[in-house]
C-alpha cells in the first residue's frame, strides 16, 4: 500500500515498551485478540584481539578507537536479527577509514598495522550445530591433529540479535 513503518529493534526488555506497544496496537484489535510477545535473545560478543601498531601511534588511543567502532559497528541500527557474523569482515570494518560516525572518525585506526581477531566468546549458545558438536565458534580440521582451530562465520537464530560488550574485549600487541 505504500506505507512504510519504522522496524524498532528493542535493546532491552522494557515494560514501557510493552506498553507502549499495546498502545499502538489497541485501536487495530479484534474481538478475540491476545497479545503474545516474544522477547529477542540478545548475543552479546566479546573479542580478544591481537594488534600490532605502527610506532607513531600511542596503543591507548588505538584501543579507544577501535573499542568506539566495535560500539559503531555493532549498533542496532548496523545489525539484523538472525545476522551472520563473520569475523574476517568485522576486521575489514575496523580497519576500513571510509567506516564513519556521525560523531566519530577514528582517525587512530590508521595506526592499525595488522589486527587479528583471535577469539569470539559470546553470553548464550547459539543454535547451529556443525559435524563435530563442537563449539560453534570453531571448526575442527584433522591435519593430523585434533586441536587445531580456526574461527569461522557464526550464523545467528532467527531470534537472535548480535550486541558487544566492547569494554570486555581483550587486547594484545602483536
Amino acid at each position: 500500500n505504500g506505507n512504510t513503518a519504522t522496524i524498532v529493534k528493542p535493546i532491552s526488555y522494557l515494560n514501557k515498551f510493552k506498553k507502549d506497544l499495546e498502545l499502538f496496537l489497541e485501536p487495530h484489535k479484534m474481538m478475540s485478540v491476545y497479545h503474545s510477545y516474544q522477547l529477542p535473545e540478545l548475543v552479546y560478543f566479546v573479542f580478544n584481539i591481537s594488534i600490532e601498531i605502527y610506532t607513531n601511534y600511542m596503543w591507548g588511543s588505538v584501543i579507544q578507537d577501535v573499542k568506539d567502532k566495535l560500539d559503531y559497528l555493532f549498533r542496532t541500527s548496523n545489525r539484523n536479527f538472525g545476522e551472520s557474523i563473520d569475523y574476517k569482515d568485522i576486521e575489514g570494518d575496523i580497519k576500513d577509514n571510509t567506516i564513519v560516525s556521525e560523531t566519530n572518525t577514528f582517525d587512530s585506526i590508521n595506526g592499525i598495522k595488522h589486527l587479528r581477531i583471535r577469539d569470539i566468546f559470546n553470553n548464550v549458545i547459539i543454535y547451529e550445530p556443525n559435524d563435530k558438536q563442537q563449539f560453534p565458534q570453531y571448526s575442527m580440521f584433522s591435519y593430523g591433529s585434533t586441536s587445531e582451530n580456526k574461527l569461522r562465520v557464526i550464523n545467528l537464530g532467527a531470534n537472535q540479535f548480535p550486541l558487544i560488550k566492547a569494554e570486555q574485549c581483550k587486547f594484545s600487541k602483536e
